[in-house]
């Protein structure tokens, strides 16, 4: 009696629909998506569980990678690329939805504002570099610098500087110099906005006949004649736009072991 009652019990339910999300207990059978209501699917969980859940949503555009076209290819109908990709013809019998790949005309995120650099702006930009210096002020050289993290190597420095005032504290010091530069040779790096090459550096000499007591910043006297001697160095400028303006980034400038020739071209102020 017991096992005609669970076989009517088992054929009533196999009658049934499973309902959305209702569970299906036929020793872990889901029949077929059949089985539930419009908008689901039967799903197996496991060997002893299935579910009947919702279908996914059905997509309103062609994913990456995705068939868009072509000869004998089939298409659904008022579907295109999604956003972000655009159909691309491999052939006459195939075309795929790729990613749309936008110019590098700006790698590096500082460059933006600012005109493409040649030799010869930046051999301006080192014209006002020197006319800073020249003014004797700290704070109008340091602004030639980028803010953030600009980098200075320097034969009177004995470590790297790398902030504003790390540039303040050296220019203090070296502006007492009254140096006036003149380039002798330069060479220019368009791919990494770099300028590289030899000049000269006329600067105030330091003895008791001369800076700081006689002459120089500290006296209303600037030096001359035996109280300034030249310095031939070595430099390199590298540029990199910020906030419009096209800023230091990497300075090096160190003394040359010896003199060079003092044929040369004065950067003008």
């Amino acid at each position: 009696f017991f096992f005609q009652n669970m076989f009517h019990a088992l054929l009533l339910l196999s009658t049934l629909s499973v309902s959305q999300a209702a569970i299906c207990l036929f020793g872990g059978y889901c029949r077929t998506t059949a089985d539930c209501v419009a908008g689901a699917q039967c799903q197996i969980q496991s060997a002893y569980y299935s579910q009947c859940v919702p279908l996914p949503p059905a997509s309103t555009c062609i994913a990456q990678f995705g068939t868009c076209g072509g000869s004998g290819q089939t298409v659904p109908a008022g579907q295109s690329c999604c956003a972000g990709t655009t159909c691309v013809a491999s052939s006459a019998y195939y075309s795929q939805c790729k990613a749309i790949v936008q110019p590098c005309t700006n790698p590096t995120g500082y460059q933006t504002g600012c005109e493409e650099l040649t030799k010869s702006s930046m051999l301006n930009l080192l014209d006002m570099w020197n006319a800073a210096v020249q003014t004797g002020i700290t704070s109008n050289v340091v602004n030639m610098y980028r803010s953030n993290d600009p980098l200075l190597l320097a034969t009177v420095a004995n470590a790297p500087i790398t902030s504003p005032s790390g540039l303040t504290a050296y220019f203090d010091k070296f502006l007492l110099n009254s140096p006036v530069a003149t380039v002798l040779e330069s060479f220019a790096f368009l791919n990494g906005n770099i300028l590289a090459g030899l000049y000269n550096f006329d600067v105030n000499v330091f003895n008791s006949n001369c800076a700081p007591m006689k002459c120089g910043p500290t006296t209303s006297t600037p030096c001359t004649g035996a109280c300034r001697t030249v310095v031939p160095a070595r430099f390199t400028y590298a540029y990199e736009c910020e906030m419009g303006t096209w800023k230091i980034a990497h300075h090096h400038s160190s003394k040359l072991p010896m003199p060079v020739s003092t044929n040369s071209t004065t950067v003008k102020l």
